[in-house]
Order: structure tokens, then sequence, then C-alpha cells
């Protein structure tokens, strides 16, 4: 089952394809091409990861504020496209990467149903402790078994 993913107008990257040998090769290739600006963008979503995050609140035409249910860390993130087709208490999967404005999406979410996301919360959890890491790097590890995950639990 292909679970619905929201269109941002942030970047046209997929973000499960990429890693970060990618990035440091294009950086190695276009390093005199490259603006400061692309690199700091580059290094940012090095550097970031998926997270599960909760819509708090939509401020049309200019972005949301977003909750992590990993962290409870709670902020602003700049994306036009997405305060128009975003609702309030949607859950993603979705890369967030410091930009030009402040925090913005880097790539496309995955929505996540409410019905399980305590459930595919809980797993996570337990799955990440098992392996003895911290947030950031256990999602880089984990990311496409986290998704089989939610993919899963909709088809119970």
């Amino acid at each position: 089952m292909n679970l619905p993913r929201f269109a941002t107008g942030s970047s046209p990257i997929d973000c499960l394809t990429i890693c970060a040998r990618t990035f440091e090769e294009s950086h190695r290739r276009n390093a005199g091409r490259l603006s400061e600006q692309e690199i700091a963008w580059l290094e940012s979503w090095k550097n970031s990861f998926f997270g599960l995050y909760e819509v708090q609140e939509i401020r049309k035409g200019t972005g949301i504020e977003l909750r992590s249910l990993l962290s409870q860390e709670v902020f602003f993130v700049h994306d036009v496209n997405f305060s128009n087709i975003a609702l309030r208490w949607d859950m993603m999967l979705v890369r967030v990467i410091e930009g030009d404005r402040g925090k913005e999406f880097g790539g496309a979410a995955e929505k996540v149903p409410r019905t399980y996301v305590q459930n595919l919360l809980a797993w996570m959890e337990d799955d990440r402790r098992g392996q003895g890491l911290e947030w950031g790097p256990n999602m880089k590890r984990n990311l496409r078994r986290v998704i089989k995950r939610s993919s899963e639990l909709s088809q119970e």
C-alpha cells in the first residue's frame, strides 16, 4: 500500500534516495560553481534527519507550526505550498532543514494516519533503544525500516 505523500515546494529531491556521499561528491565536483547559500543548504540537508511531526497550527500562505513527536520541540516551518494543503493535527515523517528564512522542509513528506501513530512511535522508540542510538543517527540509519513499519501498520 502506498501511503499518501504531501507535495511541497521545497525540493525536487526524493529524500529516500540521497545519501551523504552523494552530497559530498556533488560538493567536490561543483565546489567552484556552488554559491555559499547552496553549500549551506547542502550541509543542512546532510546534517538533518527525518522526524515524526504533528501539525499544530497553519498560517495560510506562510507555513506551519510543527511539534516533533521525537523531541517535543515546537517550531515554525516556512512552506507556502504546504500551508495551503495541511490540516491541523496531520502527522508526517519529513526532513526539516535550516533554510534562508529559518526552518524549511527538505523534500517530500510521508503522511502518517493518526490511528496508528502511537503504535509507530512506540515501535520506533523500542527499536532506537535496542540499537543504543539517539534519534538523529537512528533515523538516518533506519528511515526505510520506519517507513516500512508505517506501511505494515496501515495494513493491520
